[in-house]
């Protein structure tokens, strides 16, 4: 008897410890689904019967009612990357150059951003408001201002800056984006024009090139004729100089003759002298006339009272 109690005691037992766990599990399944983590690099908006809450979820741990009384919305808090098409724009001058741009965006208002279905949308509504403010600002500025040989001309920087301030404000306002950077990611010219600026370049470097031979040309004409001058001052210089020199030498020259008219006799005996050192300071043979001059010394020395000959007396002179 006692035994079969016990087996009763045991089924009335289980029979009502089965719908206690199924309670126990209902209740640990509800209390989950009133928790929720929040992710550092998330955004978490929380809606309630369709209302969104004004103030997004800080990450960690955080309690919410279930489902269908609240709704989870989770975006991506990091920096998204956006690069536009690239394709034809006009400039201020009307010429046609290609262009891409490039945009970093996160969700600054997450309320404005459920407007949106998702972040694929987000990205077409902003690819399409860049392009727009990037043809509008790339036709206020002439072709030069994006392509030149000169960096200082070239605007590209300042053109950056002006479409990064205009979508900024609209992005913000409409979508509930901030645009951290912006910045043209190619720049390019279509075949046709590429070809005409090519052209343009050529001629310019071949004017340039002619400009500077012409310049060379000119520099070099200077050059000559200041050297042609110098050397015609040193010259004449030098002319002067030697004229100089020959009449200090013909001065002197006329006063040492002065002196040989004073004895005749002995100034050709001095320049018989002298031409014989000149003639026989090598080894010499000579087959001449005895009384040929200056070899009439080798005879004897003439006596001073002898007569001096005529050719010897115009040898004297200057």
């Amino acid at each position: 008897m006692n035994h079969n109690i016990e087996e009763q005691q045991a089924k009335s037992a289980r029979r009502l410890a089965r719908p206690l766990i199924g309670v126990l599990i209902a209740l640990l399944f509800i209390f989950l689904q009133c928790l929720m983590i929040v992710r550092t690099d998330e955004t978490v908006v929380i809606s309630t019967l369709g209302r969104p809450d004004a103030t997004p979820r800080e990450p960690g741990l955080r309690l919410k009612w279930p489902w269908p009384i609240q709704r989870i919305h989770r975006m991506d808090a990091r920096i998204q990357t956006l690069e536009g098409a690239y394709e034809q724009t006009a400039t201020g001058d009307q010429r046609v150059v290609l262009a891409a741009v490039y945009a970093g965006w996160r969700i600054s208002d997450p309320i404005r951003f459920l407007n949106l279905e998702s972040q694929a949308q987000a990205e077409t509504h902003l690819d399409s408001l860049i392009r727009s403010r990037k043809n509008a600002v790339i036709g206020q500025y002439p072709f030069s201002a994006l392509v030149n040989v000169d960096p200082q001309a070239v605007r590209i920087e300042q053109i950056e800056r002006e479409i990064l301030a205009d979508v900024r404000d609209s992005a913000r306002d409409l979508y509930g984006i901030d645009i951290v950077f912006l910045g043209i990611h190619k720049l390019g010219l279509p075949p046709s024009v590429t070809d005409a600026v090519y052209r343009r370049m050529r001629q310019e470097r071949e004017s340039e090139a002619v400009g500077r031979h012409e310049e060379g040309l000119r520099r070099a004409a200077e050059i000559r004729a200041d050297a042609d001058r110098e050397r015609s001052e040193i010259l004449a210089a030098a002319e002067a100089e030697a004229l100089r020199i020959r009449a200090a030498g013909e001065s002197a020259a006329a006063e040492h003759y002065s002196v040989f008219n004073q004895n005749p006799e002995m100034a050709i005996f001095l320049r018989k002298l002298e031409a014989l050192e000149r003639i026989l300071d090598r080894r010499t043979t000579l087959v001449l006339d005895a009384d040929t001059p200056p070899f009439d010394l080798l005879l004897g020395t003439p006596r001073p009272s002898q007569a001096v000959p005529e050719h010897d007396r115009n040898s004297l002179k200057p």
